[in-house]
C-alpha cells in the first residue's frame, strides 16, 4: 500500500508540475507577445520620428541658403550704393544765413550770407561715406540674425 500512495502522490506531484507548466508557458507565451507588439510599435515610431527629422533638417537647410542668399544679396545692393556714391560730393546743408556780410575794404567780395552749401573736404567725404558703409552692413547682419533666430534657429517643433 505504501507503493500505491507513493506511486500516487508522484502522479499528483507530476500532474500539478505540468499544470503549473502549462500555465507559465502560457504566460510566457503572452508576455513575449506583448514585447513583440510593443518593440513593434516602437520601431514605427522610431521611423516615423527620423522621417520627421530628416524633412525638419532639410527644410532647415533650405531656410538657411535662403538667408544666406538674401543677406548676399542686401550686401551686394549696399555695396553698388556705396560705389555709386564715391563719385558724389557731400556738402554742408547745415549753414544757416547769418545775414551778416564780409566788410567791403576786403578784396574777396564774397558775403558771408551766401546761401550755397559748402562742400565737405574729400577726406570727409570718404570717412562719412565709409562709417555709412559699415552701418548699412552691419543693420543687414542684424536684420539677418533677427531673421534667423526668429525662425527658430531652423528648427521645427511638432509633437
Amino acid at each position: 500500500m505504501s507503493y500505491a500512495l507513493l506511486i500516487i502522490g508522484m502522479i499528483s506531484f507530476g500532474t500539478g508540475f505540468g499544470v503549473a507548466y502549462k500555465i507559465d508557458s502560457a504566460t510566457i507565451s503572452g508576455l513575449h507577445q506583448a514585447i513583440q507588439a510593443s518593440n513593434d510599435q516602437a520601431a514605427s515610431t522610431l521611423v516615423s520620428s527620423q522621417d520627421r527629422v530628416a524633412q525638419a533638417q532639410e527644410a532647415a537647410k533650405d531656410a538657411n541658403t535662403n538667408l544666406e542668399l538674401s543677406h548676399a544679396q542686401s550686401i551686394a545692393t549696399i555695396n553698388t550704393y556705396h560705389d555709386a556714391l564715391k563719385s558724389k560730393r557731400l556738402y554742408d546743408s547745415g549753414r544757416k544765413n547769418s545775414a551778416c556780410t564780409v566788410p567791403t575794404n576786403t578784396s574777396t567780395g564774397i558775403a558771408a550770407s551766401s546761401t550755397e552749401p559748402a562742400e565737405l573736404s574729400a577726406g570727409l567725404t570718404d570717412f562719412l561715406l565709409a562709417q555709412s558703409l559699415a552701418a548699412d552692413q552691419v543693420a543687414v547682419y542684424a536684420q539677418s540674425c533677427w531673421s534667423f533666430v526668429n525662425r527658430n534657429c531652423g528648427i521645427v517643433n511638432e509633437y
